[in-house]
């Protein structure tokens, strides 16, 4: 048996080891993948890193093909030589000579629970590394070729583009790290910001460093303009600025990270914590800015209601505090915009004992980004027929008319009750905002319109991607064992059918593969769905089933016939 072993094994290595070379130079010199890249504007130095990359990985795919089809041609090729046939009349259990096909199975199972976990992932984050490292020199050359940069909703041309090394820029803080960003320096800048097509404000800046980061789920840019001009059209206003920034913008890839192409462990954390997910995450922090926009609305209207009209904002950080008083409060239930009617306000600066008054006939009061990430401010806007009061003049200074001001902006978080009852709202029951049926839970909060889309939106998403990542796991583990099944199905069918000639090897090959291959895609495009994850999963394990069944049907009824 040894001897025969050896044989079978040679035969078959020689087979396995031309087949997937002769695959992967197909697979990966077939020109699309270089044509993605030559779209991406990288160069042709990237691309032959990129293609480095992509060799294993194309080989681990094309590892099982390639042992299936050399499996069934060499022991079609032996069982119409008769090889087979002099075996079994020389006493020799057939079911023996099967041991270097599933050796092979074996290995190649191993090789895909490896590559697909922890090997693969690594090479493509190695490859979306290339194509981020490249995005800066894609950036100057189309400045280079006097081409403007389009990203999202701006627009940026210049005259000059030089790089700057990252630590000239950076501070020797050790909360950056200099890899991980890129800076361009411009001069004759000018930029175009606009919405939907249409113009928001334009304008010239002498000198913009473009800041290229690359430590995010996706690279970002901020373009820190200086000493500039800008109209803005929604105000009709010309402006001059020292500085300016815009971003951050997303930059989009060809190539980005997906749920398919993690590790095995960011899996298992993205399985018990989806808040991890940068999407997941993402979608969270504007939840999050939505229930502050809730509790600002509710405990607003409270105050307002309980005070008689009045209520306090406050700045703790510039010792500033803002005062309204109200006839009436409105809340708008689609979206928590808060109305205030016949309003006074006074702003009191750093302690002054005197503020400036204001008086108008409404006022809103809404939430937007503020200079820290992901912690808002305040903006209360006077409207119609706004009066001020300078500081320090009695009543009888002269009164200042506007169509409308906007009061100094106040931290959210300096606002104590509003922010407790959005903290421990946070700390109780945040676990709460992924349930699909949040409105139908007891302690639900009355969200307004809006709000409910964007929780509808949170909780879908987060169960679309909990399965995803729960189905991906199962869909590695269960193909990775079939392989196994597979490749000795193809030993057992090329010896039943006793033909070595490639072109019919092929086709039988084709029978396991086609099945295992449709039969776990479709499998895991139901389990990535919410509503039938548990059938993808159940269909995943049970192809895989189906494949051990068929090895020992045909191995004890077909194969001695």
């Amino acid at each position: 048996m040894r001897t025969l072993n050896r044989y079978f094994g040679r035969e078959l290595l020689r087979g396995f080891v031309l087949t997937a070379i002769a695959l992967t130079m197909l697979v990966v010199m077939g020109g699309g993948v270089s044509s993605l890249f030559k779209s991406q504007g990288i160069g042709a130095g990237e691309i032959l890193n990129i293609f480095l990359y992509l060799i294993p990985i194309a080989l681990i795919f094309m590892l099982p093909l390639a042992a299936l089809f050399a499996a069934t041609i060499t022991y079609g090729r032996a069982a119409a030589d008769n090889e087979i046939l002099a075996c079994q009349a020389a006493g020799v259990n057939i079911h023996r000579l099967l041991v270097p096909p599933a050796a092979i199975g074996l290995l190649i199972t191993g090789v895909w629970l490896w590559g697909l976990n922890f090997f693969i992932p690594k090479m493509l984050w190695s490859v979306e590394d290339i194509t981020r490292r490249d995005v800066p020199a894609v950036v100057a050359g189309r400045f280079l070729r006097g081409k403007p940069l389009n990203y999202g909703k701006y627009t940026i041309s210049a005259r000059k583009c030089d790089k700057i090394e990252a630590a000239d820029v950076i501070d020797a803080d050790g909360e950056r790290d200099a890899e991980d960003y890129v800076f361009l320096h411009l001069t004759g800048v000018s930029f175009m910001e606009s919405n939907n097509g249409r113009l928001v404000r334009m304008g010239t800046a002498d000198e913009t460093i473009i800041q290229f980061d690359n430590s995010k789920s996706m690279p970002e840019i901020k373009v820190k303009m200086e000493s500039g001009r800008s109209f803005d059209a929604e105000r009709n206003q010309y402006f001059e600025f020292e500085e300016q920034v815009l971003g951050p913008i997303e930059i989009p890839l060809k190539i980005r990270r997906k749920i398919r192409f993690e590790n095995l462990w960011t899996l298992f954390d993205f399985r018990n914590d989806p808040l991890q997910i940068p999407e997941i995450e993402d979608l969270m922090n504007g939840m999050r800015k939505e229930l502050k926009i809730y509790f600002l609305a509710r405990k607003t209207d409270e105050i307002v209601k309980a005070n008689q009209g009045d209520i306090e904002f406050y700045d703790k950080t510039n010792d500033r505090r803002v005062k309204l008083s109200a006839y009436g409060i409105f809340v708008n239930e689609d979206d928590g915009r808060i109305t205030l009617n016949d309003v006074e306000a006074t702003v009191w600066e750093s302690g002054a004992v005197e503020g400036t008054r204001y008086q108008a006939e409404s006022a809103r009061i809404r939430l937007e980004s503020g200079a820290v990430e992901h912690e808002p401010d305040i903006v209360i806007t006077l409207e119609n027929d706004v009066r001020i009061t300078p500081t320090g003049e009695g009543s009888s200074a002269r009164i200042i008319r506007k169509p409308s001001e906007t009061l100094p902006r106040v931290p959210f978080k300096d606002q104590d009750r509003i922010n407790a009852a959005y903290q421990d709202f946070m700390d109780a029951q945040v676990g709460s905002i992924f349930d699909r049926d949040y409105d139908a839970r007891p302690d639900a909060l009355k969200l307004f319109a809006k709000q409910k889309r964007v929780q509808q939106r949170l909780a879908r998403k987060e169960a679309e991607y909990r399965s995803e990542v729960r189905g991906e796991i199962h869909f590695r583990l269960s193909i990775s064992l079939a392989w196994l099944a597979v490749i000795v199905i193809g030993a057992l069918l090329g010896t039943i059918i006793r033909s070595g000639q490639a072109l019919v090897a092929f086709f039988i090959s084709c029978i396991p593969c086609l099945f295992i291959t449709v039969t776990a895609l479709t499998a895991r495009n139901l389990a990535d769905r919410p509503d039938y994850s548990i059938a993808g999963i159940a269909l995943l394990w049970g192809s895989t089933a189906l494949l051990y069944a068929a090895v020992a049907v045909i191995g004890t009824r077909f194969l001695r016939r």
